[in-house]
């Protein structure tokens, strides 16, 4: 139960935050996010680091608003998409992968009025949440690889490049598919 108000928590923060359009509030709420990250030690370096690897999602998002709107919209947004990253990585922090699969699977007990298996919703979220890292580190290793080969990785040919990263990249996505198939029928997992 603790787990699933942690997730509700969550979920209410981060609509709420797309809701306020006030700067003086979000400063509140910034400061809130440094207390958590205070209380919950939560490493400062790699919660920046997080965010400096969605700085260009944040950017584009700023850009697009920018164009559609005005200077303030973009602002607005960058704060905001600055903020639900900043708690969802605090979040990610204190948070099991056990826990957001139990999580999950109360949230989603009443669709099995429909005939779907809360369970079912919740090892799919969970294996889909282990495979992004997995993912990450494969697509860097392939990026390494490339390089010592001698491909270059910039400029014009970073997006002939490319091609020659996907093709392992979809392999491995498609044998590590396997190996999960796998895992779960000899764990006796059924659909049925």
């Amino acid at each position: 139960m603790k787990s699933t108000i942690k997730l509700l928590i969550l979920l209410t923060y981060t609509i709420a935050v797309f809701f306020i359009k006030n700067y003086l509030t979000l400063l509140i709420i910034a400061i809130l996010n440094i207390i958590l990250m205070i209380l919950f030690r939560v490493p400062k370096l790699k919660a920046l680091k997080n965010i400096y690897y969605l700085s260009f999602f944040i950017i584009f998002t700023a850009v697009i608003n920018f164009l559609v709107e005005n200077i303030n919209s973009a602002l607005l947004i960058s704060v905001r998409l600055i903020l639900v990253c900043n708690f969802t990585y605090t979040f990610k922090t204190i948070f099991s992968p056990m826990e957001l699969a139990k999580a999950i699977e109360t949230l989603c007990f009443p669709f099995k009025i429909f005939g779907v298996n809360p369970k079912d919703i919740s090892l799919i979220i969970n294996i889909a949440l282990t495979f992004i890292p997995i993912l990450s580190n494969e697509f860097i290793q392939i990026k390494y690889a490339l390089k010592s080969k001698g491909i270059a990785m910039s400029g014009i040919n970073k997006v002939k490049s490319i091609k020659y990263m996907m093709k392992p990249l979809i392999y491995g996505i498609l044998r590590r598919t396997n190996e999960l198939e796998y895992t779960l029928r000899v764990k006796g997992y059924s659909e049925i």
